[in-house]
């Protein structure tokens, strides 16, 4: 079923009980809460990742991910994260965090 939560990282299937949002690129080091840098994934791989900078796998990854989303959102969100793919900010803020 695609209505199942699955884990950014991981992709397995989430309970609802073991749910987290995680700053694909850390909060400490772009300090926002954007849409386009937010998924979920389980609690553990959360804790576990911290504030480590990702891999660049894991960057093509979120941007594949943000251009399928930006297909189905609305709004507030549909614009932000349309300005975030135009001005390649996932690119962008991670070289800036590998500095």
């Amino acid at each position: 079923m695609g209505s199942e939560p699955r884990d950014f990282y991981t992709g397995e299937i989430l309970p609802k009980d073991n749910i987290s949002v995680d700053h694909v690129i850390p909060w400490s080091f772009m300090y926002s809460d954007d849409i386009w840098n937010l998924v979920i994934t389980s609690r553990p791989v959360n804790s576990a990742k911290s504030n480590s900078i990702p891999s660049s796998d894991v960057i093509e990854k979120l941007k594949e991910r943000n251009n399928a989303l930006d297909k189905l959102l609305t709004g507030a969100f549909r614009m932000t994260m349309d300005e975030a793919i135009r001005n390649n900010y996932v690119d962008k803020f991670y070289y800036q965090s590998k500095l």
